[in-house]
């Protein structure tokens, strides 16, 4: 479920009123010009944006994933739905440091509609942003907001990994099993690809950037008590038909801990006995948010 504020935080309008003494005329407001935070680093290329990235400074745009493609486009989404009905799908130019985005019709985002980004990057596989062009309604964002993103797939960015580490290192791997409504949205760590579960038990694994357009497989769940068990539909190598089970448990909230208990064949193979601890990133998660903040202060110490 998405929150109120969502991807895109409606703008609070204000209107200022210029105030004149009686009988005289109005004092003209000296005009103040609108500048843009400061964005530090290089600018990025198409080759740095390609992927998927996680929006890890905004309080109230967390569980943000933006998709970057090598083709110009781009998907946008922060309710876990990257994949199927993002909230913002089209096409994307760059221009040294601004990007600017083009609606193409989507979820949220009217066909045509645009808006613009200062972009920067700090170090590579961390994003900076600044919101520099206002898209419409309801497809908005503030002029000014800034966003520090980190790429999950499909190199992990080194800082972030390790702040994805230390919160799934922390707890216990024990707990009840999952339902179908625990697991819909989009799982990652790095030592996993990200898996998008569909609460109508769909599923999608990517391993390269390319969730929504090209991923490794696709297919369809079940779950049974603590056992998830997996038939592939399509993608990639992986043989239609074929499947695997997960040993589940949700430690706490926003984390499924995993055992691989059978295994696929060919390249969808995965060995049995293996573990992960993967974090709901979108939505965001209690889990997700505790990491956003990780990050957010190594970056600001840094």
């Amino acid at each position: 479920m998405r929150s109120s504020t969502g991807l895109w935080a409606p703008l609070a309008m204000s209107i200022a009123l210029l105030a004149s003494a009686c009988g005289s005329a109005a004092v003209e407001e000296p005009a103040v010009e609108e500048t843009s935070p400061a964005v530090e680093g290089r600018v990025p290329t198409r080759i740095d944006l390609n992927g998927i990235w996680l929006q890890v400074e905004d309080p109230d745009s967390l569980g943000v994933l933006v998709r970057f493609s090598a083709n110009s486009t781009f998907a946008i989404d922060d309710g876990g739905e990257l994949a199927t009905k993002p909230d913002a799908l089209g096409r994307f130019g760059l221009d040294e440091d601004t990007i600017t985005f083009t609606s193409q019709g989507s979820n949220l985002c009217a066909e045509g509609d645009s808006w613009a980004w200062q972009a920067s990057l700090p170090e590579n596989g961390r994003l900076h942003i600044v919101h520099t062009e206002e898209a419409s309604d309801p497809c908005r964002s503030p002029l000014n907001t800034e966003w520090t993103l980190i790429r999950v797939m499909p190199r992990p960015y080194i800082e972030g990994s390790a702040a994805f580490r230390a919160v799934t290192d922390a707890g216990p791997t024990e707990g009840p099993p999952p339902t179908a409504n625990d697991l819909a949205g989009i799982w990652y760590s790095p030592e996993a690809p990200l898996v998008a579960l569909g609460p109508d038990g769909t599923f999608i694994i990517d391993n390269k950037g390319s969730l929504d357009t090209d991923p490794a497989v696709r297919g369809t769940y079940k779950v049974d008590g603590n056992t998830m068990t997996f038939t592939i539909g399509g993608g990639g190598a992986c043989t239609p038909g074929d499947s695997w089970s997960w040993q589940t448990s949700l430690p706490k909230d926003g984390l499924v801990h995993i055992v691989h208990s059978e295994e696929a064949s060919g390249n969808c193979r995965v060995p049995s006995g293996s573990e992960w601890t993967l974090i709901m990133v979108s939505p965001s998660s209690p889990a997700s948010t505790e990491v956003s903040a990780e990050i957010t202060v190594a970056g600001t110490a840094g």
